[in-house]
Protein backbone atom coordinates (compact mmCIF):
# COMPACT_ATOMS: atom_id res chain seq x y z
CA UNK A 1 0.00 0.00 0.00
CA UNK A 2 1.35 3.41 -0.94
CA UNK A 3 0.99 6.23 1.52
CA UNK A 4 0.82 9.49 -0.33
CA UNK A 5 0.04 11.81 2.53
CA UNK A 6 2.91 14.06 1.51
CA UNK A 7 1.70 14.37 -2.08
CA UNK A 8 -1.03 16.91 -1.25
CA UNK A 9 -4.08 14.84 -2.10
CA UNK A 10 -2.87 12.97 -5.17
CA UNK A 11 -4.46 9.56 -5.43
CA UNK A 12 -2.21 6.63 -6.16
CA UNK A 13 -3.24 3.01 -6.53
CA UNK A 14 -4.00 1.63 -3.08
CA UNK A 15 -4.85 4.97 -1.49
CA UNK A 16 -8.62 5.30 -1.53
CA UNK A 17 -8.86 8.13 0.95
CA UNK A 18 -6.44 10.89 -0.04
CA UNK A 19 -5.91 13.71 2.38
CA UNK A 20 -7.04 17.16 1.38
CA UNK A 21 -4.29 19.53 0.29
CA UNK A 22 -2.44 21.09 3.20
CA UNK A 23 -2.25 24.84 3.31
CA UNK A 24 1.17 25.97 4.33
CA UNK A 25 1.78 29.52 5.41
CA UNK A 26 5.26 30.95 5.19
CA UNK A 27 5.49 32.13 8.76
CA UNK A 28 8.89 30.66 9.49
CA UNK A 29 11.77 29.63 7.30
CA UNK A 30 14.71 27.59 8.45
CA UNK A 31 17.87 27.66 6.34
CA UNK A 32 21.18 25.96 7.00
CA UNK A 33 23.83 28.27 5.47
CA UNK A 34 26.48 25.54 5.60
CA UNK A 35 24.22 23.19 3.63
CA UNK A 36 23.49 25.89 1.05
CA UNK A 37 27.20 26.67 0.78
CA UNK A 38 27.93 22.98 0.21
CA UNK A 39 25.18 22.79 -2.40
CA UNK A 40 26.54 25.89 -4.14
CA UNK A 41 30.05 24.44 -4.26
CA UNK A 42 28.74 21.12 -5.56
CA UNK A 43 26.66 22.85 -8.23
CA UNK A 44 29.62 24.92 -9.39
CA UNK A 45 31.75 21.76 -9.50
CA UNK A 46 29.15 20.01 -11.66
CA UNK A 47 29.05 23.08 -13.92
CA UNK A 48 32.83 22.92 -14.34
CA UNK A 49 32.65 19.20 -15.17
CA UNK A 50 29.92 19.83 -17.75
CA UNK A 51 31.95 22.66 -19.31
CA UNK A 52 34.99 20.36 -19.50
CA UNK A 53 32.89 17.74 -21.30
CA UNK A 54 31.67 20.35 -23.78
CA UNK A 55 35.25 21.37 -24.48
CA UNK A 56 36.40 17.76 -24.82
CA UNK A 57 33.61 17.02 -27.30
CA UNK A 58 34.66 19.64 -29.81
CA UNK A 59 35.92 18.28 -33.11
CA UNK A 60 38.51 19.83 -35.39
CA UNK A 61 37.55 19.46 -39.05
CA UNK A 62 41.23 19.37 -40.03
CA UNK A 63 41.66 16.20 -37.97
CA UNK A 64 38.66 14.48 -39.58
CA UNK A 65 39.41 15.50 -43.18
CA UNK A 66 42.18 12.93 -43.80
CA UNK A 67 40.04 10.18 -42.31
CA UNK A 68 37.14 10.63 -44.73
CA UNK A 69 39.03 12.14 -47.67
CA UNK A 70 37.47 14.21 -50.44
CA UNK A 71 34.49 11.90 -50.82
CA UNK A 72 33.53 12.34 -47.17
CA UNK A 73 34.01 16.12 -47.11
CA UNK A 74 30.27 16.79 -46.88
CA UNK A 75 29.90 14.22 -44.12
CA UNK A 76 32.85 15.75 -42.26
CA UNK A 77 31.30 19.22 -42.51
CA UNK A 78 27.93 17.92 -41.28
CA UNK A 79 29.55 15.97 -38.43
CA UNK A 80 31.52 19.02 -37.31
CA UNK A 81 28.40 21.19 -37.48
CA UNK A 82 26.28 18.75 -35.45
CA UNK A 83 29.04 18.18 -32.91
CA UNK A 84 29.61 21.92 -32.54
CA UNK A 85 25.91 22.53 -31.96
CA UNK A 86 25.77 19.74 -29.40
CA UNK A 87 28.81 21.13 -27.57
CA UNK A 88 27.30 24.63 -27.54
CA UNK A 89 24.15 23.21 -25.93
CA UNK A 90 26.25 21.41 -23.32
CA UNK A 91 28.18 24.64 -22.74
CA UNK A 92 24.86 26.46 -22.27
CA UNK A 93 23.89 23.89 -19.65
CA UNK A 94 27.21 24.47 -17.88
CA UNK A 95 26.54 28.21 -17.87
CA UNK A 96 23.09 27.67 -16.38
CA UNK A 97 24.48 25.34 -13.71
CA UNK A 98 27.15 27.90 -12.82
CA UNK A 99 24.44 30.56 -12.51
CA UNK A 100 22.48 28.24 -10.23
CA UNK A 101 25.56 27.79 -8.03
CA UNK A 102 26.06 31.55 -7.95
CA UNK A 103 22.40 32.00 -7.03
CA UNK A 104 22.80 29.59 -4.11
CA UNK A 105 25.84 31.53 -2.92
CA UNK A 106 23.85 34.76 -3.18
CA UNK A 107 21.00 33.15 -1.20
CA UNK A 108 23.44 32.27 1.60
CA UNK A 109 24.56 35.90 1.72
CA UNK A 110 20.96 37.16 1.78
CA UNK A 111 19.82 34.73 4.48
CA UNK A 112 22.81 35.30 6.75
CA UNK A 113 22.55 39.05 6.20
CA UNK A 114 18.87 39.00 7.15
CA UNK A 115 19.67 36.92 10.24
CA UNK A 116 22.42 39.30 11.28
CA UNK A 117 20.21 42.35 10.76
CA UNK A 118 17.26 40.81 12.60
CA UNK A 119 19.37 39.64 15.52
CA UNK A 120 20.90 43.12 15.82
CA UNK A 121 17.43 44.67 15.85
CA UNK A 122 16.22 42.22 18.51
CA UNK A 123 19.31 42.88 20.61
CA UNK A 124 18.71 46.64 20.34
CA UNK A 125 15.09 46.24 21.49
CA UNK A 126 16.07 44.10 24.46
CA UNK A 127 18.48 46.73 25.83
Amino acid sequence: MINCSDLHGLTLRGNRHPRPPRRMHMSSVSVDPAALTTAAAGTRSVAADIAAQALAGRVDAAVLAPTFGLIGAEFTAAAVMVTDRHCREIDDLATRMAALGQGLTHAVDIYTGADDTNSAQIAAIQR
